[in-house]
């Protein structure tokens, strides 16, 4: 082949040589390379504009992705409310009326263990580690007639329970929810926040509602009695159930279920309950 000049051009030394044609694509490519190289290498200031982008990006996304977290959460405090609700109905179309307490006496989660008792059961005879005792072993409630004379077990119709044991967390300390059931007498049934989930059953014959102390009061003459479960403020319990006016009627219904919501404080603006979804 005739030699021909080739110009080594920017990325190789600028010399005029005579190359015959296979040299001179070699070199073309030689140098097309140092050139392609040498523009796709990023420079101190391209590299400090990609990290700013990513930071910025880190930085609109985060916010969304804890709220959606967080409303997940509300999602599911809400259907285990519905999952109880469900189980206080079926409570009272076996026995005729909801979970409710056989005095007047005051506690600060006194309605939550009443209704991790009522839906739960008790369960086996034998104690340990188990929500109490009812004469036979599992969860539920049975009939206290005694049955085989020799063995003196009890029989007769099973009740419950109304929720599976394992369908939401079960432990005796708010604290520390982890903690399982420490005490037999004083189970509460838990959220995913997690929160005790409160209880405070209606009276059976509505007062007057016009008069709050009616409505809601720390007495059991109240249609909701805040001494069911004193954790929960009565001032607060009455600004979010009948408004800062006191004349709103928010719920009337048979029965209050009362979470902490998401900061864990029982009275504060994000509680999560069954009358405001």
């Amino acid at each position: 082949m005739t030699p021909r000049q080739v110009q080594i051009e920017r990325g190789c030394p600028a010399l005029v040589l005579p190359v015959a044609e296979g040299w001179r694509r070699r070199i073309g490519r030689a140098c097309n390379g140092a050139n392609a190289a040498e523009k796709s290498a990023f420079t101190l200031i391209e590299m400090l504009v990609v990290i700013g982008i990513i930071v910025l990006l880190v930085g609109l996304t985060f916010p969304i992705v804890i709220g959606s977290r967080g409303k997940a959460e509300i999602a599911k405090v809400r259907m285990t409310m519905q999952m109880i609700s469900t189980a206080l109905e079926q409570y009272r179309h076996e026995l005729g009326d909801y979970p409710r307490f056989m005095d007047s006496g005051a506690g600060d989660y006194r309605g939550a263990i009443l209704l991790a008792r009522a839906l739960v059961g008790p369960g086996p005879k034998d104690g340990g580690n188990s929500l109490g005792q009812d004469g036979a072993d599992g969860p539920g409630f049975r009939a206290r007639r005694v049955g085989d004379p020799e063995t003196g077990q009890a029989v007769g119709q099973v009740y419950g329970p109304y929720l599976k044991a394992d369908a939401l967390q079960i432990s005796s300390n708010p604290a520390n929810p982890d903690a399982g059931i420490t005490d037999p007498t004083q189970p509460m049934l838990f959220d995913a926040i997690p929160s005790v989930v409160l209880y405070f059953p209606a009276r059976r014959s509505k007062p007057d509602l016009t008069n709050i102390d009616a409505y809601v009061n720390s007495n059991n003459q109240a249609l909701y009695n805040q001494q069911d479960n004193t954790i929960l403020p009565l001032a607060d319990m009455r600004r979010l159930l009948a408004g800062t006016s006191g004349n709103e009627r928010k719920y009337t219904g048979p029965f209050l279920l009362w979470s902490a919501g998401p900061d864990g404080t029982f009275g504060t603006s994000d509680d999560i309950t069954n009358f405001n979804e």
